[in-house]
């Protein structure tokens, strides 16, 4: 997948190099601060303002809440690369929590063992 722009850089490109900001944002009905923070990537395009904007736009508004999805989950994945690693520790941890005492005691004696063996062999 690519880094996809964010909404507010594609609706930059819809809106005339005549307009100001303050026009868009009067237009829209929005503050000109809420449609900057937009126009610059500081903040996400909410359902409203998808709305909103399709309206002005001549497009729908399930186009740029689509962008949006794309743009947070391009972050999300670049940003947090060790989720799905946190997502198996936590599924460990939950399902030891139905063992047996002594069970769980001999699945960490084994967990840490094998990490101690696999940190030797990444030093050699």
């Amino acid at each position: 997948m690519f880094n996809p722009a964010h909404p507010g850089e594609v609706l930059r490109e819809f809106l005339p190099a005549t307009m100001t900001v303050g026009e868009v944002a009067s237009k829209l009905q929005v503050s000109r601060v809420q449609l900057s923070r937009i126009l610059n990537g500081r903040s996400a395009v909410s359902a409203d303002m998808a709305i909103r904007i399709g309206k002005l736009t001549g497009t729908t508004a399930e186009s740029w809440l689509a962008n949006q999805v794309q743009w947070d989950l391009w972050q999300a994945r670049r940003n947090r690369p060790s989720v799905a690693g946190a997502v198996k520790r936590s599924m460990t941890v939950g399902a030891a929590a139905s063992l047996p005492r002594g069970a769980v005691r001999a699945a960490k004696t084994v967990s840490e063992s094998t990490t101690a063996r696999n940190t030797r062999r990444k030093v050699r």
